[in-house]
């Protein structure tokens, strides 16, 4: 029981204990950490893009050992791919990628166009 002043935090399963932090390989990598250092990683991470192309969600979420986490990091290439999004012409890709996640049934973190506010990609990010 927690006293006065102090909180009681909740902890998802793959939140790393205090003083440590998860770091998920690329799924590339993936498959030869755990041949060279014979560990299974807690999970994997992935670019995607906003195509509809689920296949390639179900290739890299296959090399997540059983339990594991996966994290899709959604690429925005260029204006062009954000006015798509923005106009619903890519609604079907998001919706048929959306369905694999569900499918899949486990935990994945998504990240949209990360890092969009570095300096380096505000200008490709912003809509025109």
């Amino acid at each position: 029981m927690a006293t006065a002043g102090e909180r009681e935090v909740v902890r998802g399963k793959f939140d790393p204990p205090p003083g440590k932090m998860l770091v998920l390989l690329g799924c590339d990598n993936y498959q030869s950490y755990r041949r060279l250092t014979g560990d299974t990683p807690a999970g994997g991470v992935f670019w995607y893009e906003f195509n509809g192309d689920t296949s390639f969600f179900a290739r890299n979420a296959a090399l997540v050992g059983e339990g594991g986490v996966l994290a899709v990091h959604f690429s925005l290439p260029d204006k062009k791919t954000v006015r798509e999004i923005l106009s619903g012409e890519r609604d079907e890709n998001i919706r048929r990628i959306g369905a694999a996640f569900k499918g899949w049934g486990r935990p994945l973190y998504v990240a949209i166009g990360p890092e969009f506010d570095h300096k380096d990609n505000r200008a490709k990010y912003t809509a025109a």
